[in-house]
């Protein structure tokens, strides 16, 4: 496998299993039969969702550029905006298949996925320090998570892993190696 398909998988990996920490946090509060949720996390899944989303957006953009160094930004449009069309498109008709009908966007603005990121754009930026927010932040966990799940789902449509035989460890090395 070439080191940006490497790349990209890893990166959509790092982005599920945070998507898996952060779905814990309300099981484990849920589980608790109390109110904790809302006290104890505050902003850190909204952080975590953005963080991992950001994560998502850059392995759609390695496999889309055939580049191993995605964008330095947190900024989740201008992620969405680098993707190649086709990729913008399909996302589109996947978060209005998926997400828009189930979870409404109470949100002002345009209406689809980059318009639901234009909503979170810097959410991980805002998130990370919610005592310096000048203005009131809103965050719909539910719609972030439906669309985050959406594009991690997608994402792993565009490759396939399959088993090796016989696995590598199982080969021997030629003696001028060993």
């Amino acid at each position: 496998m070439s080191a940006r398909l490497t790349i990209g998988v890893n990166l959509g990996e790092y982005a599920s299993s945070i998507l898996s920490q952060v779905k814990w946090f309300g099981e484990f509060d849920r589980a608790e039969g109390s109110d904790r949720h809302e006290k104890v996390h505050i902003g850190v899944e909204p952080f975590l969702l953005a963080f991992a989303m950001e994560l998502a957006l850059k392995a759609w953009f390695v496999f889309d550029h055939d580049n191993p160094k995605p964008p330095r930004t947190h900024n989740l449009v201008k992620l969405f905006k680098r993707l190649e069309l086709d990729s913008q498109l399909r996302l589109e008709r996947a978060f209005e298949g998926s997400v828009a009908s189930l979870h409404p966007v109470n949100f002002l603005g345009s209406v689809g996925m980059k318009g639901f990121l234009e909503q979170h754009a810097n959410a991980f930026v805002e998130w990370r320090y919610p005592h310096e927010r000048k203005h009131p932040m809103q965050f719909q966990i539910s719609a972030f998570v439906a669309t985050l799940e959406m594009v991690l789902s997608e994402f792993r449509t565009r490759y396939h892993i399959q088993e090796a035989w016989p696995p590598l460890s199982a080969v021997p090395l030629p003696p001028e190696t060993r």
